[in-house]
């Protein structure tokens, strides 16, 4: 029993976690970039007034 647990469809599995997680870290990426961009926008602006 054990060895159809950890046949192809164990495998399909963990691929596809590894897919989301991957998925999960491009969207965290991109969100802290935004926000990193944001910030050092908002600080250019503030240096330029004063």
């Amino acid at each position: 029993m054990q060895y159809t647990n950890k046949g192809p469809i164990y495998r399909r599995k963990s691929l596809g976690m590894t897919l989301v997680e991957l998925l999960i870290c491009c969207a965290l990426t991109v969100l802290f970039i935004s926000l990193v961009g944001q910030l050092s926008l908002a600080s250019t602006r503030n240096y330029k007034h004063s």
